[in-house]
């Protein structure tokens, strides 16, 4: 059974006033009051009420609808604005208010509007047709519109009276109401008077009127609607001042214009141009010295600027002919679109001055099929041929072809920014993009230069294998637990675990390395990565990463500290975006680094299971998982989201991963003897292919790659160098103790960084060993190792065998066949010594002593034992008089003894031989014994005899 429902209806009818610009409020109030059939109000009820609008009569053609949900209050009174919801057909703002009788059917359905009950239809009486005021903005206006109605819609009066404008309550505009009729203010004999402000009953101005229509009154009868500004009253061509006619022609001065503009008298244009009334001349009157130039027409061929008599033509512009579309400045012969000079002579033919936007260019003449694109002027004081693109704000200097950026010189088709088709003369040369001391200029296979280092690997095409060697270059302190370094510049960034510190190092000079500057971090930093002037350091503990400005090294400084995973640990970087590996989640997340201050997550991915280390080759990244015992590659071209490419096996819990070329080299923590390093081939990312091994022992740490040498360090407290020129095959080169166990390797030129994680330092190591270099006729390049090695001041030598020199068979240490000559005989050369040493220092050997004595150079030879100092230790000397002194360097016989002597033998004094234990012969005095000594004979041991 229909329930029945009845309302209360009153509709608020507001009135408001507003100026002839304001907009009508679209909306009609509506309020009622809500009972059932009982009469009861319908207290605090959901309603749903339609309201339509029907044009004519209660049951017209709707005009509008709409339906509205509301909830009565206490006294079933609720109140709504029509208008103001979205309407279920038609708009408020179009109904016609201003054509007939509107009426309002209101129904209602308190069950939510699935089936209204009707309540009643009442006509909107006048206030709702205060909506109509807000079509005198659709009615007329000065741009027109489209919803105009020519019969409801006009501007005037009703009756025979005329319509008045006034301004200060003074008429200033009068339109009559019947203008046919006799003459004086009120009987005008114009259709439309303008009256002077102020001045009642005059006309303004007092002699112009203003004649819409044709020029004669009977309308009807003409064709055709011109316009005329007259200077007077009525209608004659004596006070006609402007003519538009109906076919688009104005005349000035005349009646009847013939052309678009037609100006029956002079023209001026400023104060300095003037234009003539022959068709076939005009002229140009200059203001300085009063000359005349003319614009002359040269029938169908052209026009000519001469002078005012017709000679010294300035300029010529073809129409037809051979000069069809051709300018010539100076003749009037032009061969090309633009010719500019006399036809003949030497002068200096075009000077353009001026300015651009921004001030730099100057004398801006444009060359170009559609835009200026070849400039020629003044850039910055300097004459240049430049290009630039379509707004003017870059330029270059010379452009052949801006499209492309190439200039070619001898060539029209230049593929590169120079393209120079012939020889190249230039006094100083200069690539400063990747320039230093020391660099190389190096050529790939299709002629790109680039700098590199002066190594021999970019000297050579195929550098031969030589030796490796090691030197000890420097070792400093750092914080605790230092477990990661990075280098960039001449600097060192090291993590310090247990320090929750970054140590920077300066190494301009490696030998005396130096702390630079110390940074407080976040909770045992482990990971390290550098982009440009920003280091990102991850902190496993604290499950964050600290961004730090390192443009200043020695003064670095967080930027911002931003959340990870937890665990965070190997940290790789590509573009604008990092990789940090949260070991504790499984967990890698990427990191939008393009404005370091404001690094922030936009997404992460599953991984592995404990990711020990990434590193990042074209559009690879990849990683090893420490339980999962492999290795992991993700396409990341689309670097927010990587697509999983390939899985390798690699057993024994690797841990340390570093990439060069297509090849990857892994090592382990726990690995068998014969292969705790492995090498992969990844040329193909889908398949990864074990190309080798190599020993390195127990817990290798980290790998580092430089050519084709690898670098492992790790637990057993030394550096291994391998050749993996063929990765099949790895060699040991060489081995080097280090000052504690090795967690972290970095690379530099030929230097080597490694942290002690259990002594908390950073040591230095330098590569490399002087070689010889041999490069062959035939290009054949060889290596001969040196077999000096510098260690600081000193060098010294690492064979183990003997050395030979005159000799190819040594057969001892140094075997020398041959003279030793050592130092030279001059008067500032100290003495000279050779000799051997023991392990105490004590020298057994000889020394040649210099001395100058009285101005006379003199030299002895020493022969010394036990020698430690200088002057100690000389037991035999022989002087330059030939002189020989035991127990004396000053001998002054031929034997001078200083001691005590004892003779087991014979000794013969005067001849060669003897079998007396003393044998002085000859004549002269043989023996003489002189002081107070005795002389003493036992036995028969002395005889004298006197021949």
């Amino acid at each position: 059974m229909k329930k029945l429902y009845s309302l209360f209806i009153i509709i608020i009818l507001l009135f408001s006033i507003f100026d002839g610009h304001a907009q009508a409020p679209q909306g009609i109030p509506y309020q009622a009051v809500a009972r059932d059939v009982n009469g009861s109000v319908m207290a605090s009820q959901n309603i749903t009420l339609q309201f339509s609008i029907h044009d004519g009569n209660a049951t017209g053609p709707v005009v509008y609808q709409e339906t509205q949900s509301v909830t009565t209050n206490t006294l079933g009174l609720f109140s709504v604005n029509l208008g103001q919801v979205t309407p279920v057909s038609g708009t408020l703002a179009t109904v016609n208010w201003g054509s007939g009788d509107k009426f309002l059917q209101v129904e209602m359905d308190p069950a939510g509007g699935t089936s209204y009950t009707d309540m009643g239809t009442t006509q909107l009486m006048s206030v709702p047709y205060a909506l109509y005021a807000g079509n005198s903005s659709n009615g007329w206006n000065t741009t027109g519109n489209s919803g105009t109605n020519t019969l409801d819609n006009a501007l005037g009066t009703n009756d025979a009276t005329d319509l008045v404008i006034k301004t200060a309550n003074f008429e200033t505009a009068r339109l009559f109401s019947n203008p046919e009729t006799g003459g004086g203010l009120n009987t005008p004999t114009d259709r439309l008077r303008l009256m002077r402000s102020g001045m009642a009953y005059q006309k303004w101005p007092m002699v112009a009127s203003f004649q819409l229509g044709s020029y004669e009154p009977n309308l009807e009868g003409r064709t055709q609607m011109d316009i005329a500004l007259l200077n007077g009253p009525g209608v004659n061509a004596d006070n006609k001042v402007m003519s538009l006619q109906a076919n688009g022609n104005v005349g000035i001065g005349t009646t009847s214009p013939t052309e678009r503009l037609d100006v029956n008298g002079t023209g001026k244009f400023g104060p300095y141009l003037k234009i003539g009334t022959d068709v076939a001349e005009g002229y140009f009157q200059n203001s300085q010295d009063g000359a005349y130039r003319s614009l002359q027409s040269g029938g169908n061929q052209g026009y000519w600027f001469q002078n005012y008599n017709g000679v010294n033509t300035s300029m010529y512009v073809g129409l037809n002919g051979a000069y069809q579309n051709h300018v010539g400045i100076g003749h009037v012969t032009p061969q090309h679109t633009l010719s500019v000079g006399e036809a003949s002579g030497d002068q200096q033919a075009v000077t353009v001055r001026g300015y651009s936007n921004d001030g730099t260019w100057k004398g801006g003449a444009a060359f170009g099929y559609t835009q200026g694109s070849v400039l020629m002027g003044e850039l910055s004081g300097v004459p240049t041929i430049g290009g630039h693109n379509a707004n003017l704000s870059a330029w270059n200097n010379l452009a052949i072809n801006p499209d492309g950026g190439n200039v070619g010189i001898g060539t029209s088709n230049p593929t590169e920014k120079l393209d120079v088709n012939g020889k190249l003369k230039t006094n100083e040369f200069q690539l400063p993009i990747g320039a230093a001391f020391g660099k190389i200029l190096k050529s790939d296979s299709v002629g790109n230069a680039s700098w590199q280092n002066s190594d021999l690997s970019n000297l050579i095409s195929a550098a031969p294998a030589g030796e490796l060697c090691f030197q000890d270059v420097g070792i400093i302190q750092s914080g605790g637990q230092p477990n990661k370094v990075v280098v960039k510049d001449h600097y060192a960034f090291v993590a310090n675990s247990a320090a929750n510190t970054i140590t920077v190092f300066d190494f301009s000079n490696p030998s005396a390395m130096t702390l630079s500057a110390t940074l407080a971090v976040g909770s045992f930093p482990q990971g390290l990565a550098i982009a440009g002037n920003t280091l990102f350091v991850t902190n496993v503990n604290g499950a964050t990463m600290s961004v730090v400005d390192i443009s200043n090294p020695a003064s670095p400084s967080i930027l911002t500290t931003v959340a990870t995973g937890n665990g965070p640990g190997a940290i790789v970087i590509k573009g604008n975006y990092a990789y940090i590996a949260n070991v504790s989640d499984n967990t890698i997340g990427i990191y939008d680094i393009s404005i370091p201050a404001s690094t922030s997550l936009v997404n992460s991915f599953a991984s592995s299971t404990v990711v020990k280390d990434m590193a990042i080759t074209g559009d690879y990244l990849c990683y090893v998982s420490l339980m999962d015992q492999a290795f992991v590659m993700f396409n990341i071209s689309n670097p927010t989201s990587p697509v999983l490419t390939s899985v390798s096996a690699v057993y024994y819990y690797p841990i340390a991963l570093a990439i060069s070329g297509n090849k990857a080299y892994i090592t382990r923590t726990v690995p068998p003897a014969s292969n705790s390093m492995t090498i992969i081939d990844i040329s193909n990312p889908s398949s990864p292919a074990f190309l080798g091994t190599a020993d390195f022992g127990v817990y290798a740490r980290s790998v580092a790659v430089v050519g084709n040498i690898v670098y492992v360090t790790g637990e057993d407290g030394v550096v291994k160098g391998y050749n993996v020129s063929d990765p099949a095959n790895p060699t040991l080169m060489n081995t080097v103790s280090i000052a504690g166990a090795g967690t972290s390797l970095a690379t530099k030129d030929n230097l080597i960084f490694v942290t002690l994680y259990n002594t908390d330092k950073l040591q230095i190591l330098r590569t490399g060993c002087p070689q010889s270099l041999t490069i062959g006729i035939d290009q054949s390049v060889s290596l001969t190792p040196s077999l000096w090695v510098p260690n600081g001041d000193d060098v010294y030598n690492a064979n183990t065998g003997n050395v030979g020199i005159g000799t190819t068979t040594p057969n001892r240490t140094l075997d020398v066949r041959g003279d030793i000559a050592q130092g030279q005989a001059t008067d500032s050369i100290p003495s000279r010594r050779i000799g051997v040493m023991d392990a105490s220092s004590q020298t057994a050997g000889m020394e040649i002593e210099n001395t100058t004595l009285d101005g006379n150079y003199s030299q002895k030879l020493h022969f010394i034992t036990n020698h430690n100092a200088i002057g100690f230790g000389r037991r035999l000397t022989i002087n330059e008089d030939g002189n020989v002194g035991i127990g004396t360097t000053l001998p002054v016989n031929k034997l001078t003894v200083a001691g005590n002597t004892n003779i087991t033998g014979s000794l013969g004094i005067g001849i060669t031989s003897s079998n007396f234990k003393l044998h002085v012969a000859g004549d002269d005095n043989a023996i003489k014994i002189s002081g107070s000594g005795n002389f003493e004979q036992y036995g028969h041991l002395l005889t004298l005899t006197r021949y």
